[in-house]
């Protein structure tokens, strides 16, 4: 994930770089000279560039922490979409979800042995990155599937992405699983 930040930042940097300088070579009157405009946007973007990254980082790094630990206690984290249903204990497989996961998703975590299934989409980073966490209660019976969002905390947009996530998600596991 950091890579994915970091790939952002180097983009976000080049276009208010580009668009730092050219406003002030354009709209901004008096003498301007190249060297000043290129070391004053330089500045800018640096600046805005690493308060945006820092924002970035410190928004995903809960979730990315949460996704790579063996925590089954969901913290919830913005527009959160979560189901779950009942399965037989005797019968049901949770490598089955397991090998459903793998072909699709990015897995963070994973305990076959506890039920524990932690996944992200692999989605490129100006795309929603979704993160996922699939428990498998073994005393209840019952698989609980949690879905949240990196970015985008609690907007009806990302509220809805999430929730199209998720029913997406139930429909394919009800259906590999065969209840």
């Amino acid at each position: 994930m950091k890579k994915y930040i970091l790939r952002y930042c180097v983009l976000v940097f080049a276009v208010f770089f580009v668009v730092t300088f050219f406003v002030r070579m354009v709209f901004i009157p008096g003498d301007n000279e190249i060297s000043e405009s290129l070391l004053i946007s330089t500045m800018n973007s640096v600046i805005f560039v690493s308060l945006y990254g820092a924002l970035i980082y410190y928004d995903m790094k809960p979730k990315i922490r949460f996704l790579t630990s063996t925590d089954i206690n969901y913290p919830g984290f913005g527009s959160k979409s979560e189901f779950s249903f009942p399965v037989d204990s005797e019968l049901f497989s949770f490598s089955e979800i397991v090998s459903l996961i793998q072909n699709v998703y990015a897995i963070d975590f994973i305990d076959v042995n506890e039920g524990i299934l932690k996944f992200h989409t692999k989605k490129p980073f100006r795309h929603y990155h979704l993160g996922c966490f699939v428990y498998f209660d073994m005393k209840l019976s019952v698989v609980k599937v949690y879905c949240f969002p990196f970015s985008g905390g609690f907007t009806s947009r990302t509220s809805a992405i999430v929730s199209d996530f998720c029913k997406n998600l139930k429909s394919e596991i009800i259906i590999k699983l065969g209840i």
